[in-house]
Order: C-alpha cells, then structure tokens, then sequence
C-alpha cells in the first residue's frame, strides 16, 4: 500500500470547534471511492486502525474525524449544542477533501449520526453502513438521572454526567478492552444538553426511517448491552433503503470490529461492499 499517504490536522467545524481529522488518500488511484468513518460515544477515530486497514486493502479510501468534544477535537467533552452541529462537520470535512459521495460508516453514536446524516444530506453520500447503532438505549440509565437530565437541559446543559458505559460490555477481548481503560483520549462523560439532543434526533430518525434510500448495512451484535439491537432492526424493516442487508452476531459484545471473532465481521464487510457497490 505504498500509493496511501496518511493527511491528518484540524479544520474549522461549525463554530467554535475546531475537529482533528485523518485522510488515507491514495495517490494512484485518487479517484478511488472513500469510506467515511463516525466513531462513537466518548472515544475517537484512532481506535479505527484495524478496520482502517482492512478497508486500505480493498483499494479504498478511508476519511475519519474525531467528533467535537472528543478525541483531538476541540469542545467540551462529550457535549453538543446540537446534533445538527455533527452533521455540518461532516458537511465541512467533505468540502475540504473533495469527498464525492462517500460511503458512511458510522458506530453507535457514531451510526446514529451517520444515519441521520443521511436521511437530511443524502446526495452527499453513496450507502450507509451501521455497526451497533444508537438506535435505541440497551444501557441502564436510572430514572432519577432521566428525569435530572430533562431538568438540566436548558439550566445546566454542560454539566458532566457519567454515561453508564461498562467497558467490560464493549468486547471479549480484553486487550482491546485494556486499552479502551487506558486510552487517554477516550473519556465517560455526556452532558444533560447532548443527552436531550440525543433522545431527539433518535426519535427523528425512526419517524423518517421511509426516507432513508441508500443502500444500507446493518451490522448488529447479538448480545448488545450498550446499544438496543431490537430497535435497530425494527428501523431495518421500516426503511426504505435498497438494497438492505442485516448481518446479526450472536454473541458479541457492542463492539464487533473490536470483538475476538471480528476478523469474520470484516470479511462480511468486505464482500458486501464488493457485491453490493461493486468495490472495487
């Protein structure tokens, strides 16, 4: 892979946030098309490598922005003003790579906005791949804390809330766990603000799930305790994307591109990629 050279700095978000991005572009075949990563909830785009480089070795390229408060990016950790504020990042991060429809691949949060992406932009991007989505919450969150938040949206809306994650129930290797524990750019912190914003957008993305039109792939782990599995695949039936295709994991924690059997996870990824978009 000696034709990919690695761009990577800072570009103006909507304001006051300035997002870190990393683009492997390839120098040969520039015209190659690109995947679009969006992390999840409280972690970054480095933590992508892996996949970065099975999807390297399919002859694509791959842009990746860490999300505004957090990673690199500047803003208060996990908070936004709103979630519109993700989508004119990625709109900004588009513009200034001259990425022509790429494919999203969006994680957890990260597939939430993606998705959402999508359903408002969707002659910006080409198909829609979905692991784990937020498309409904698996994580117990106690009821004093839900009912606070509400309180806390328009009086507090930057306060630092846990967010429940237990990184025991994000994979089955523990190494990749350890590291997860030990990153210092991953942090476990929402606010009352980005909180209420999420709930909203998730309900928005159900209500218009017939707009969503791409081709789509929903890859679900089985034993999801972070991420509703169930209502993700109750969002595959109603949209109207197609093609569509649902891939489900019996077993596997949250993170399946993190999980001991991922290397299966990427080959699924791989041959749909080659006989749904033709790629290459």
């Amino acid at each position: 892979m000696s034709d990919i050279h690695l761009y990577e700095g800072f570009y103006p978000g909507a304001p006051p946030c300035r997002i870190y991005y990393r683009f492997y572009q390839r120098h040969q075949r520039s015209y190659a098309p690109t995947i679009l990563i969006v992390h999840g909830l409280g972690e970054h785009s480095g933590r992508y490598q892996e996949l970065i480089q099975h999807l390297l070795k399919l002859g694509l390229q791959v842009a990746c922005p860490d999300l505004r408060g957090h990673g690199l990016s500047s803003g208060t950790r996990g908070h936004t003003w709103k979630f519109a504020h993700y989508y004119e990042d990625i709109l900004r991060l588009q513009k200034r790579l001259s990425l022509y429809r790429p494919i999203l691949l969006g994680h957890s949060m990260g597939g939430l906005i993606a998705l959402r992406f999508a359903q408002l932009y969707p002659e910006h991007c080409r198909a829609l791949v979905l692991s784990s989505p937020l498309l409904g919450v698996a994580v117990e969150v106690p009821p004093l804390k839900q009912i606070f938040a509400k309180i806390a949206f328009h009086l507090l809306p930057t306060l630092r809330l846990a967010n429940e994650i237990d990184p025991q129930h994000l994979s089955h290797d523990l190494e990749k766990v350890r590291q997860y524990q030990n990153d210092p750019l991953v942090h476990a912190w929402v606010t009352p603000r980005w909180f209420g914003e999420m709930q909203a957008q998730l309900a928005l993305a159900h209500r218009n799930a017939q707009k969503l039109r791409l081709p789509l792939l929903l890859q679900l782990a089985g034993d999801d305790r972070i991420c509703d599995p169930a209502q993700a695949e109750n969002f595959f039936h109603h949209c109207a994307s197609s093609p569509k295709t649902i891939l489900r994991y019996p077993g596997l924690f949250h993170e399946i591109y993190n999980e001991l059997e991922r290397k299966q996870v990427f080959l699924d990824l791989a041959q749909w990629l080659k006989n749904t978009l033709k790629i290459p």
